[in-house]
């Protein structure tokens, strides 16, 4: 996994990056109107929506790459939705501001607003720099990036080789993994000219930067800015986003995955505070893209948009609507997860691969191995409270929930935590159904990674949690 790279091939993967961040533009001034907040967090949704995007019409459009290359009929839609947004743009005002933002800092607390600033691209810079100097990891090798080489080098290029998925011999590669992050990587690939594994590593700590952004412009809408720059580098230092298995360095799709749960959580979350179209809007849209960066997106996308779904009908039946009208616009927010899921899902059915990791999800599946609950829970328990992964992240988490328990009467926040717990239940629950030798294993090498994608959304609560303890009289913080 050489670094060495021509200007070409650098040029190549500037404006590969670049037309994602265009298409995410696009597709956010086309679905998401009236988004506002401070530049990090638009430049992080940006990215986020383009490669979701991106690949999700490189799996959509691959009966067409034998016809038009890959790269080029990706891009001819790319331009297509930028004009679009552009024309829509220059016809309709945009005047709503749903991402509104706590007031600033005085002039005396500037200074240490630089100085957080500046602390927080320091932090940014090292993993950047730590990323290219380690080699990707092994499903961020062989699970992930080898998709995207099959992809890349097969005729028509782009399309997945039509036995990958049927092969038996593979898979030990996951062929029913999502596909976000190999058709990303794909691209970049088309556009770099070659399947360069140590360019594609740039790509990981991106994915963390737009964690970054959307967790700082979810901040900003409950506080000033200096607390809210706290808090972003709060997020940088817990090892396992950084440096651990499944980290930003290593080519995984759990810092990915982490990306777009955070903000479709946190999106829900201020849409049920009284946030509005846009809130909703982005909420589902980043559900559906993690479902397709990950399994274990699934359930956390079904959490999110579930929830936001009976939450809407149940406003409309509590506005006098009749229960038809109320269920049709919360089963409306089902559509866009839906386009996502169902063609994957048949695809995988199609080629009825197993799952080499899970029993079948069977009622005498689970009565053989309930016994298993006990030493899930320990491990559950000692990976939650190890320093050396999340620093004191859980412990507190715990303790302001318990501390502001009276505050979970509120939609808002009940959604909030169980976007937490919820999960956690739900990973204990599967490992029942582990089909490896040894279950314990199983659980102590997925545990560390499948907990990533919450970490986020747990320090977000817990900053909350503190800051209204602290300042009882802040009612929107």
């Amino acid at each position: 996994m050489s670094l060495d790279a021509t200007w070409r091939e650098v040029g190549g993967l500037a404006i590969a990056l670049g037309l994602l961040l265009l298409v995410g533009r696009a597709v956010l001034s086309l679905g998401a109107r009236g988004l506002a907040g401070e530049w990090p967090e638009r430049l992080a949704l940006s990215f986020l929506v383009g490669a979701g995007t991106i690949s999700l019409l490189g799996f959509w459009l691959s009966p067409l790459f034998g016809l038009v290359p890959a790269q080029w009929l990706l891009s001819l839609v790319a331009v297509g939705l930028a004009v679009v947004a552009w024309r829509r743009r220059r016809t309709v005002r945009h005047t709503s501001s749903s991402a509104s933002t706590a007031p600033l800092d005085t002039a005396e607390r500037r200074w240490l607003t630089k100085v957080l600033t500046a602390g927080i691209a320091l932090q940014a810079a090292a993993l950047l720099f730590v990323a290219m100097q380690t080699s990707l990891g092994w499903d961020g090798l062989l699970n992930m990036e080898l998709k995207a080489h099959l992809a890349f080098v097969n005729e028509p290029s782009g399309q997945l080789p039509p036995g990958y998925l049927s092969d038996e011999s593979r898979v030990w590669s996951h062929p029913g993994y999502p596909l976000l992050v190999p058709l990303t990587e794909v691209w970049l690939y088309d556009w770099i000219g070659r399947p360069h594994q140590g360019l594609i590593k740039l790509l990981f700590p991106i994915f963390y930067l737009s964690l970054a952004g959307l967790f700082y412009g979810a901040l900003r809408r409950v506080m000033p800015r200096t607390p809210a720059l706290v808090g972003c580098a709060a997020l940088g230092l817990l090892p396992m986003l950084a440096i651990g298995p499944g980290a930003a360095i290593t080519g995984y799709a759990d810092v990915p995955l982490a990306a777009v749960l955070f903000g479709a959580v946190s999106y829900g979350f201020f849409a049920l505070r009284g946030g509005d179209r846009t809130d909703v809007a982005l909420a589902v849209l980043l559900a559906s893209l993690a479902l397709w960066t990950k399994r274990e997106g699934a359930v956390l996308a079904a959490y999110v948009v579930l929830a936001l779904a009976g939450a809407r009908a149940a406003g409309a039946l509590h506005r006098g609507q009749t229960p038809f009208d109320a269920a049709r616009r919360g089963l409306a927010l089902l559509v866009v997860p839906a386009l996502v899921a169902v063609p994957w899902t048949l695809m995988q059915r199609l080629h009825g691969l197993p799952d080499p990791d899970l029993s079948p999800v069977t009622v005498g599946t689970l009565a053989a191995n309930v016994s298993r609950f006990p030493a899930i829970l320990q491990l559950l328990a000692r990976e939650l409270t190890l320093p050396g992964h999340w620093a004191a992240l859980w412990p507190a988490f715990a303790f302001t929930l318990v501390l502001s328990w009276r505050r979970l009467r509120e939609p808002a926040e009940l959604f909030l935590a169980g976007a937490v717990v919820v999960p956690l239940a739900v990973y204990a629950t599967i490992f029942v159904f582990s089909s490896w030798p040894e279950y314990t294993e199983h659980v102590g090498t997925a545990l560390p990674r499948l907990v990533i994608p919450l970490a986020p959304l747990a320090l977000f609560a817990t900053i909350r949690h503190l800051r209204a303890s602290l300042m009882p009289l802040d009612v929107r913080g």
